[in-house]
């Protein structure tokens, strides 16, 4: 999703509502022009995790397991990079919900998907994208 249309819809918030009903929700926003990512998951009502390009601090909660896993497997040009966590939306996405990317038209509408889970699904990765208009 854009940051442009994560703004105007305000997605954190609607990050934050959704995982009220549903237990988790994640946001991933990829601006290239402006070289930002952003990243976010609620658990019910409350931001768990965030990452922002342009955030200060720009991770905020406790790491994730995945992170942890990335931090560990860096070598050493990487050890920097994931001092504070992961900082790719499309890693975060591809360790937590879905692989983010070229989406064949027929399974998109508007500017964005929106990946939802609920406690009662197994702990693998959502097989599908829900459309954000």
């Amino acid at each position: 999703m854009g940051v442009a249309a994560a703004d105007e819809l305000d997605g954190f918030a609607l990050a934050d509502k959704l995982s009220e009903r549903c237990g988790e929700a994640h946001l991933y926003v990829i601006d290239p022009y402006n070289s930002a990512e952003n990243w976010y998951i609620a658990r019910d009502g409350h931001r768990v995790r965030s990452f922002g390009s342009y955030d200060h601090p720009r991770f905020r909660g406790e790491l994730l397991p995945f992170e942890v896993e990335h931090r560990k497997d860096a070598d050493d040009d990487e050890a920097a990079e994931y001092a504070e966590g992961v900082p790719h939306a499309l890693t975060a996405a591809d360790n937590l919900s879905v692989e983010l990317g070229g989406m064949p038209a027929s399974g998109t509408h508007s500017h964005g998907w929106l990946a939802t889970t609920h406690p009662g699904v197994p702990h693998a990765r959502f097989k599908g994208t829900l459309p954000l208009s």
